[in-house]
């Protein structure tokens, strides 16, 4: 339940960043085969500090009301007790969805679909790593067994399951 809050309120501010980003790979493409490269760098910075506005109004809600915007994801009392907990690894997913969407505008905008492709496949394997740092935070301690390999359902390995 922690796991799924967390990722809920992550998601619903990455999204609006997200969309600068999708926004920003159609421009970068047009000014790209139109020849005018020197737009793309003001292209990039736009994006980056819409992503900023957008994430720093978001981090201080989080950081100071968060058990009341935890429960709007989740009921359970256990969730909202450690809500705090979860402060600080949605905060940097909101800063790395700020960055991250920079990044994803230049390199799909660019149109090189090899270095489309390996982004992905980096991302895809490393993008989830952060979400087990959260998952493995609400659990309570002594309860997630060190041996648990990674890709696995976290709730085999806990003392509850």
């Amino acid at each position: 339940a922690g796991h799924s809050a967390a990722i809920s309120v992550e998601s619903a501010v990455s999204s609006f960043i997200s969309g600068f980003g999708i926004t920003a790979q159609t421009m970068v493409g047009q000014n790209l085969g139109a020849g005018k490269d020197e737009r793309i760098p003001k292209i990039m910075r736009t994006v980056l500090w819409s992503g900023i506005v957008i994430t720093v109004p978001a981090s201080l809600a989080i950081l100071f009301c968060s058990e009341p915007i935890f429960a709007a994801f989740t009921g359970d009392e256990t969730v909202l007790a450690v809500a705090s907990i979860l402060i600080a690894p949605v905060i940097l997913n909101f800063f790395g969805s700020a960055t991250r969407s920079v990044a994803f505008s230049l390199i799909n905008g660019s149109g090189n679909t090899r270095l489309n492709l390996a982004v992905a496949l980096i991302d895809g394997s490393q993008s989830s790593y952060p979400q087990r740092g959260v998952q493995a935070s609400m659990f309570v301690p002594c309860q997630l067994e060190s041996t648990m390999p990674i890709g696995t359902s976290s709730a085999r390995y806990s003392s509850r399951a």
